[in-house]
């Protein structure tokens, strides 16, 4: 029997499904989550603490696929195990090319389930390993290269590796030079951005206030005067990754650091 520490999310439209299901999973020892769409799906995963995705494939308000698809998006690394009705294993297929790790059919039987549950909880774990891995290989997480050992720094660096994993953009103030970029590259490098796209920095005071909004979101060839080529944005080239603009108040010498992911 599995730890219950081990934490699934189910989803599928079909209530009686998804009751039943819950009840086996929870005799086998896992922790069980529902949703009854993609959507809400989404919203248990930005909570945090999900493991392995069970996720329906036909479904309203968002499906399988899309759910799959926006889930991709958000670099959620979270393994994701469809299910798929009988006789529809081109559809499983499909969704295996858009990142699902496994799938089974229905009507679903518990011992398969259960193996493709902790084949997925394996892989996730090796995987966790392997970027342990690279971290010590690489110096180990930024967050501890941030100096100091007062209790302040301490309690920083702990609110630090926590948001490092979340997908919420952060708000970082201070004077000039107490640095704001270095927290916002531990920011990026210590969670799953750092394998899913780029640290792009912005700061905004160096630019002029007329080219601000071709630098943030670009700009085709011929759309003013000057613009030669098409010329890709910040945003662009941080899909997936990560965009620090740093801006100075008006009425104070404090600046601040706004990263968007």
């Amino acid at each position: 029997m599995p730890p219950a520490q081990h934490r699934l999310l189910l989803i599928d439209d079909d209530r009686n499904f998804r009751r039943v299901t819950s009840l086996a999973l929870r005799e086998d020892g896992y922790e069980v989550i529902e949703a009854g769409n993609g959507r809400e799906g989404l919203n248990q995963l930005q909570k945090g603490g999900i493991e392995v995705v069970l996720c329906d494939l036909n479904m309203p308000v968002m499906d399988g696929m899309e759910f799959l698809e926006t889930k991709s998006r958000q670099s959620e690394p979270t393994p994701v195990v469809v299910i798929t009705a009988y006789g529809s294993i081109e559809s499983a297929v499909e969704a295996m090319r858009s990142g699902a790790f496994d799938y089974v059919t229905k009507p679903v039987n518990r011992g398969v389930l259960k193996v493709a549950i902790d084949r997925a909880l394996e892989f996730r774990e090796l995987r966790e390993e392997n970027r342990r891995l690279r971290e010590q290989v690489a110096g180990g997480l930024q967050v501890e290269r941030l100096l100091g050992s007062s209790e302040a720094m301490r309690d920083i660096r702990k609110m630090l590796t926590r948001l490092a994993e979340t997908d919420v953009p952060v708000l970082i103030r201070g004077e000039s030079g107490v640095g704001k970029e270095l927290v916002a590259r531990a920011l990026h490098y210590d969670g799953p951005r750092r394998e899913a796209g780029k640290f792009v920095v912005l700061n905004c005071a160096a630019v002029p206030a007329d080219l601000l909004e071709s630098l943030l979101f670009g700009h085709r060839k011929g759309a003013f005067t000057g613009a030669t080529a098409d010329h890709k944005g910040k945003f662009e080239a941080a899909d997936c990754g990560t965009l620090s603009v740093s801006y100075t108040h008006l009425r104070a010498h404090e600046t601040s650091s706004m990263i968007s992911y």
